[in-house]
This record gives structure tokens, sequence and C-alpha cells, in this order.
């Protein structure tokens, strides 16, 4: 028998080994939906249509996929989970609408794959395949202040600019972009958003990936609240994975067999088990049930160190719960008193301008001690209405205790810094952006002057031909218009090995002395 939710877990011990070295935020509002077809190559209908219980709202969600560029598989899932996600998590707040990704070399860099004209190529479809999926979506969601919103709207995502087109500002792209549309803007600033392990979910599969995405709800859930397994419905799973889904026990534990064990060789499940059910047609249907493994709990251990409810022990009760002393007043002459900076700070969050003085003098670092507030801003904006009923109390609790904000919580300070690198990046992006330019530019000029002098138009021709067929035999589904543009790259490159070009890093150093 399957344990039950009665069971006490064992308490969560710390594993600092497994704890995330790096994070990313991922918005829950529509993660939980799919958008890739994860198959190499059967094709799938994303389609969800769900019949509202009482008092809980329909849901719908389709995807359509561009006849010209096909659906969006692993690879644009790859792209859109580990580099747009991640661009949108660093941006700073409100999300622009314009995001930066890099260029082509870039993006390989970040998806571990070979700085080559076929990837390059890969990831020009795979954005395309992401741009041109159109969402048809009803349903709600939670915002980050906590109210429930509606989605009711037809929409795509982003659409992408690439390397030398036009900006919505006249200027010529220097890297690709993407522009968050108008519906995915909006959404993406009021929703909530949940740490998932970057690193982690860059070590899976696709298909281990996206289960990581949908398993890691339940898991939170399931350790939050004490309870010793996390469930996910297999029907629900087939439907948000997506993937086929199988009617028949072998089938539906062999195909889920391949799907678990990154997992279960991470530690991050210890156990799995199957319980046999039925979905609302009658039809055979497995709850599985999920033993939170060590990896689960230190990712755990690590999120809800930024919560309310992880706050130290030893804050006080009374400073959470108590409320402020009716009729309290502040004195004439210490409104009127000229506050330093920090005092101001706190004199702003309620604080009494002489108490404010006084915890000010006591603590030297000044940018420290806003940065301290500001994490109390996120704790109390954050909190359940009526957690804090006595916010300045609160603010002098954590400037007397020392208590810092957790790593990877931005202030203002590093916000500021944090923009201030990224224009530093944004200069060298774009003289490496010219240097490429001038590099492509110095290849194909060397490149044409050598067909014109050595290679006759049928020698191209032929060229052409026999390469066509390669390609052809590497990119089966590539559609005609793009499978030229390959050829005609691959041929190129043939050429190029033949001759004698500096390489980008000598070129670039003459360009620099010239």
């Amino acid at each position: 028998m399957p344990a039950t939710d009665n069971d006490v877990l064992d308490p969560i011990e710390e594993s600092p080994a497994l704890f995330p070295s790096t994070i990313t935020r991922v918005e829950t509002a529509l993660s939980k939906f799919p958008v890739h077809n994860l198959s190499k190559t059967e094709s799938i209908a994303i389609h969800i249509y769900r019949k509202g219980q009482a008092g809980e709202a329909d849901v719908h969600w389709t995807v359509s996929t561009s006849r010209e560029y096909g659906e969006p598989r692993q690879l644009a899932y790859k792209v859109d989970t580990l580099i747009v996600n991640r661009k949108i998590d660093e941006a700073s707040r409100p999300i622009p609408r314009i995001l930066r990704l890099g260029s082509f070399r870039d993006l390989c860099q970040q998806l571990d794959l070979s700085p080559s004209g076929d990837n390059f190529s890969g990831l020009r479809l795979a954005l395309l395949q992401n741009a041109s999926a159109f969402i048809t979506a009803k349903l709600t969601y939670r915002a980050a202040d906590g109210s429930t919103k509606k989605l009711e709207a037809g929409f795509s995502r982003y659409s992408v600019v690439f390397t030398g087109d036009e900006m919505p500002n006249g200027y010529r792209a220097d890297a690709v972009h993407i522009l968050l549309n108008e519906q995915y803007w909006k959404l993406l600033n009021k929703a909530q958003f949940r740490p998932l392990d970057y690193d982690y979910q860059k070590s899976l599969k696709p298909a281990a990936h996206r289960f990581y995405e949908l398993v890691s709800f339940p898991m939170y859930g399931c350790l939050s609240r004490g309870h010793i397994q996390a469930k996910l419905l297999y029907s629900d799973y087939c439907l948000r994975a997506p993937q086929q889904r199988y009617f028949d026990r072998a089938r539906m534990q062999k195909q889920m067999y391949k799907v678990h064990k990154p997992h279960l060789d991470s530690e991050y499940i210890a156990k799995i088990q199957y319980v046999k059910t039925v979905d609302t047609e009658g039809a055979p249907d497995w709850e599985m049930c999920y033993s939170p493994g060590p990896r689960a709990r230190a990712h755990f251990n690590f999120f809800r160190r930024t919560a309310v409810e992880s706050l130290p022990d030893s804050v006080p009760e009374e400073i959470k719960r108590s409320r402020v002393p009716r009729g309290s007043k502040v004195k004439p002459q210490e409104l009127c008193a000229e506050l330093s900076p920090a005092a101001a700070a706190l004199r702003d969050r309620g604080v009494s301008p002489t108490a404010a003085e006084e915890l000010a003098k006591a603590h030297e670092d000044t940018p420290g001690l806003i940065d301290v507030l500001e994490w109390g801003d996120h704790l109390i904006n954050q909190a359940r209405p009526g957690t804090f009923r006595n916010p300045a109390g609160f603010y002098i609790y954590l400037v007397r205790e020392g208590i810092k904000p957790p790593q990877g919580f931005e202030t203002t300070r590093l916000q500021l810094a944090r923009q201030a690198a990224q224009m530093e990046e944004q200069e060298r992006w774009h003289q490496q952006f010219m240097a490429e330019q001038a590099y492509t530019e110095y290849l194909e000029r060397e490149t044409d002057k050598y067909i014109q002098e050595n290679i006759t138009a049928s020698e191209l021709a032929s060229l052409k031909g026999a390469k066509k067929k390669e390609v052809r035999g590497q990119f089966k589904h590539v559609i005609p218009r793009e499978l030229d543009v390959l050829t005609e790259r691959a041929v190129r490159t043939d050429i190029r090995r033949i001759l004698h070009l500096k390489d980008f890093e000598t070129f670039s150093r003459e360009l620099v002395t010239a």
C-alpha cells in the first residue's frame, strides 16, 4: 500500500552539496501548460479542455503551429526554458518589452552546442517556431499580489528580430532579440514566479526536463505541508508534457521509466509508486506517487529561505502579530529634525524619527541597512494580509538582529550595479558584433573572390547538388527554402576550408591596430 498524506515525513535534512548553484525563476501561470512537442518524430496535437468544478473556471488551452516552420520541438524547448526564461528572470521590473538574447554564437555557448552554421540555422528555425506558435487560452492564475487574474485571449508570446534586422527604434539589431507581445508581456509583469535549479534543468534531456518543471509544483507542496508523497495523475501529465498516453500498465511504466530515471539517479526522487484509478470517462489511469529524495529536499530547504515562513525561530511573535499602539504620536520636533538617509529610510517605514536615528547611528553601513529594509519590504509584500500587524517593529528587529538579505535577493543597490554592468556588457557586445560583422564580410569577400577566379558555374552547380543530398539526409523535415539556405552555406563553408584565411582572433587584433 502506498503511504498516505497522514504519515509523518522525516525531518528535512540539510544537503548543501545538492543546493542549486544557479537559480532561475519561472512564471507559474503558463509554464504548467505545454507549447512544445518533445517527441523527435511523432506529431502531437496540443489541446487541453477541462470543465471547471464547482467554483472553478473552465480551462482551455490550444497551440496552433506554423505550416512553414513546423512544430516547436526539443531545440525550441531548450531555447525557451534555458535562454528566454533566464533573460526574463534577469530583467528589471517591470520587464522591458525587448530582450536581447545574444548572437547565435552566444546562444550556442549557453546550450553547449558547437558554434557551427548548422547549429545557427537550427537555432534560427527554433526561434521562428516559438515565435509563430499561436496560443488560444482561457484560464485563471494567481498574480504576484495574491489576487486571481483571468486570461482569455489568442496570442503568440513573442516576436523575434535577428542580427542585422531592423528594430522597432529603426536601428539594426546587433544580436538576436525578442519582442514580448502585449498579452504575454502583461501576464509576465503580473504573474507569480517560482525558483528552479537552472543547472539541474540544463543537465536533463527535454522529456526529463519537462517532468522536473511539472513535478516541482506538487513536490514543493508535499514538502511544505509535511506530506510523504507528491502526486501526479498520469493522464494529466501526458496532456501537460505533452506525450502519448497509454492505457495498459506495462507500456505506461516503460514510457515513464525513461522520464523518471535521471531523477532517480540524481536523487531528486527516492521512490515511485503507481496507484491504479480511472479517468472521468472510465478509462484506465494511474496516480503517480513520488517520495522526495535528498535533492528535492535540498531544493525545498534552499528555496523556502526566501519565504516568510523561513524566518528564524528567534523572530519574536509579538513583532509579527502585535498591533501598533492606539493613540501613539510622534512629537512635532521629531518630524522637523533633519535625518540622515538611513534614518529617513527607517522613518518612511513607520519607525519614529528618534528610534530611526539611534538605529542608523548604531549601523554604520548605510547601504547595508537600506538592503536590510528592502528585504523587509519584500517579506511584508509577499506575506498574507494580516501577517505583519506592526511592520515598524519588524524593521527594527531586522536591523537590530543584523539579519542580512539572502543570496539571490536583488536590492536596489545591486540592481543599479547590475544595470551598470549590463551597459558595459552592451558596449562590449556591440564591439564584438562590429568585429564579427567585419569578419563575416571578410570571409564572404574572400570566398566570392575564390569562386569567381577558380570555379566555373557548372562546377558550382555540381557542388551544390551533391551537398544538397547530404544536407537533406541530415535534416529530413526542413522546408525547401531552408534547405537551399543550408546547402548554400555548407558549400561556402567547404570552400573556406581550402583557403588560408585568418582566424577571428587574428582578424580582430589587426582590426584594433588598424
